[in-house]
């Protein structure tokens, strides 16, 4: 899938129309179920839709049994939703007859949009004009639609939800810009006891994109949990907010984010660009919203069980018929930061009596495997854990036991005891064929191959009854400082202006005027002074305190240090006059910087860098010529406010010095998460102009921030 492109500005259209609605036309319909224009029909009538379903195509007068009509003023009375399974030109053709019949939504399964070219584009581009002028809701074009479990309104073509039986509702929705992901994983997860409220694939998204998708979902009663599949979004802000209302009601989401692999991310010339990459913007996005990336399908399906499971209390008790696999348990739990339960002395006592003794009666407990001559002992001993108040969920490993006559025996022992508690057991049924744990599925029991697949979710799910709410932060500023004297406004004009083209290379900011832009937006700066010859040289000798640092004016040396092209430590103005020729000389100087020298410090570097999906990224990091050895960095999204700021700066390791780690002199830390504050403001307001700003560094001392270095590219 491309990147959708970026809706229209406007009021959103509501996606709820497409999950209650009472009327609804098949465009294209088809009196074959197999077909695309039949199968929703299918689909309708299986899981109930008590409500008017028609037909519009002009060769036909009934499709399986519904009126069908030539064009849509014939339909008799409103339609409340259209599915498209015709050309991409027959939908701007049919669709403002629809609406006259009082359309408020549309499933597009036609392709042939932005897909295919610059025909293509244009013609998606008109649908979403017309749909957000019409209040139209639209889901596609050019995807699988949604299969509405919790409404019982499917409307989709896709050919898992036919062959399949009719899926009763559950507590997650999937939600995917590819529908075959989805179908796949739906599939997958169905057959190993996942149920779902609604699968949603958004296709190329001219109107109704994720974020919409998600708003629904965090309002949608039948919704506890949302796992989903994304390639690009087109409003990074939007998806924020999405998210930010999910988490505010409590509900986990769970996504893969593909395409990590940054376009052109040899080319990018900061510091900043090399430690952040753009998929760094999404991961950001994650972190702050508490949003778990999935790396596999397979591990998007084990979120999909784990949420259907329903309710789990804290602390597991592991059970096991051997030994081995309750140790490998107990690590997982250990690894995961699970708490495992501390069976009451009475619980142990009562073990101790059923127990042989060579096995073990506290957590994990080992059975033994003599519950394969008696199953009375695990009746026993599961009821005994199970009544213990430690245990909130009874993690029992069984091995073997996978002829006919012991599985249904086995089966029916966990089903009445699971039948008697609303504590969960969750077998982990090792060395049986799958259709063993088929079995168990289907009698109800709670069943797994390998505990790492319950366990590793599990962690996620116990944070997610916790997970405080999204922080609440103010909007980043969108304006250029306002000028402290009118004679250098420092406008949009102001900075186009100044942008320099050296060679081929993008147009550069250079750093005389990045450090009037910082000076000018508050940010505390060394005194400078530029010269470009001996007389400037001797000049200035007199002006500068000492000691001072001369650096090399050459936007596209990136490691000045490096090249020759710093010298710090400058004592006199004859050593002035020394480095001056120097510089010159070897490296071909026509203009050098003279600043006064800050004293010692920690180096930070902040970066901000424009970001099609989330408007801006600002990076932060260790400062210097240590940037790219470290590679200490955190990378932020907008909005940016101090708190967020400084739990960001929290995380690196160059902030134990600041706080005065190890009985070290505190630095100034509030200045610098000011000054951090004041350049990503900064940034975020250039970055039409300038692709990245960055500050490296920003020297932090015991009682000041600086900025020392700045430059931008367009």
């Amino acid at each position: 899938m491309m990147k959708p492109d970026a809706p229209a500005r406007g009021e959103r259209n509501d996606p709820s129309v497409l999950f209650d609605f009472e009327s609804v036309v098949i465009v294209g319909a088809s009196d074959d179920p197999r077909r695309i224009g039949g199968v929703p029909i299918f689909l309708l009538r299986k899981y109930g839709f008590e409500g008017k379903i028609y037909g519009l195509n002009p060769k036909r007068d009934t499709v399986q049994g519904v009126p069908c009509f030539a064009e849509p003023a014939q339909i008799p009375g409103e339609v409340d939703v259209a599915i498209f399974c015709v050309a991409a030109e027959k939908v701007r053709e049919l669709l403002p007859g629809l609406k006259r019949k009082g359309l408020k939504g549309a499933v597009i399964f036609s392709s042939g949009f932005s897909e295919t070219g610059e025909s293509g584009r244009a013609l998606q581009r008109w649908l979403t004009e017309y749909a957000r002028e019409n209040r139209i809701a639209v889901l596609g074009p050019n995807c699988l639609g949604q299969m509405s479990f919790a409404m019982r309104r499917p409307l989709t073509f896709s050919n898992p939800f036919v062959a399949l039986p009719a899926s009763p509702p559950g507590p997650v929705a999937l939600l995917s810009q590819s529908g075959a992901v989805a179908t796949n994983i739906w599939a997958d997860a169905v057959h190993a006891g996942a149920r779902f409220s609604h699968v949603i694939m958004t296709g190329n998204e001219a109107d109704l994109g994720v974020p919409d998708f998600l708003e629904y979902l965090a309002d949608d009663r039948g919704t506890e949990a949302v796992i989903g599949y994304i390639e690009a979004l087109s409003d990074g802000p939007r998806f924020c907010a999405a998210a930010a209302k999910l988490r505010s009601r409590g509900k986990p989401l769970v996504l893969i984010k593909v395409g990590r692999s940054p376009a052109g991310q040899d080319a990018v010339s900061s510091h900043t660009g090399q430690l952040c990459s753009d998929d760094s913007g999404y991961q950001a996005a994650f972190d702050r919203y508490g949003i778990v990336r999935a790396s596999s399908l397979e591990e998007l399906e084990d979120y999909a069980r784990i949420f259907a499971i329903g309710a789990m209390q804290p602390k597991v008790t592991i059970v096991t018929t051997s030994g081995g696999a309750g140790v490998y348990a107990t690590d997982l739990c250990t690894e995961l930061g699970i708490a495992m339960s501390v069976l009451s002395p009475e619980t142990e006592a009562g073990l101790a009596q059923i127990v042989p003794a060579y096995g073990r009666v506290r957590n994990p407990v080992d059975l033994t495997a003599h519950v394969v001559n008696d199953v009375s002992i695990l009746k026993t001993s599961l009821r005994l854990m199970l009544d213990d108040p430690e245990t909130g969920v009874l993690l029992f490993l069984l091995s073997g036991k996978g002829l006919p006559e012991q599985a249904s025996e086995v089966i029916s022992v966990l089903t009445s005891i699971q039948e008697a508690t609303s504590k969960k057991i969750v077998l982990c049924w090792l060395g049986v064929p799958e259709e063993v744990r088929r079995q168990g599925r289907e009698a109800g029991l709670v069943v797994y191959r390998d505990p790492a697949r319950f366990l590793r979710p599990l962690k996620r799910y116990f944070e997610a009854e916790e997970m405080p709410p999204a922080p609440m932060t103010a909007e980043a500023p969108t304006a250029l400082p306002d000028p402290a004297e009118p004679r250098s406004a420092l406008d949009r004009a102001w900075v186009r202006a100044r942008l320099e083209r050296v060679g081929n290379a993008a147009p550069v900011l250079g750093e005389r005027d990045c450090m009037e832009l910082l000076e000018r937006s508050g940010i505390d700066c060394p005194r400078r002074w530029h010269a470009r010859s001996d007389e400037e040289i001797r000049r200035i000798g007199g002006q500068v305190p000492y000691p001072c640092v001369m650096k090399i004016v050459e936007p596209m040396i990136a490691h000045k240090s490096d090249a020759g092209g710093v010298v710090t430590g400058i004592a006199s103005a004859a050593e002035l006059i020394a480095a001056w020729e120097r510089m010159a000389g070897r490296l071909g100087a026509r203009e050098v910087l003279v600043a006064e020298q800050i004293e010692k410090g920690v180096e930070v570097l902040v970066g901000c860098m424009r970001d099609e999906t989330f408007g801006v990224r600002l990076t932060l990091g260790a400062g210097g010529v240590w940037t790219n050895f470290l590679r200490d960095a955190v990378t932020l999204i907008p909005p940016f406010d101090e708190a967020y700021l400084r739990a960001s700066l929290e995380k690196l390791a160059i902030w134990a010095p600041i706080a005065g780690a190890r009985g070290q002199e505190k630095l100034a830390a509030d200045a610098l998460v000011a000054a951090v504050s004041k350049i990503a403001a900064l940034g975020a307001a250039l970055c039409e102009e300038v692709r990245e700003f960055e500050c490296n560094p920003v020297i932090v001392t015991r009682t000041r921030a600086v900025a020392v270095d700045a430059i931008g590219f367009a």
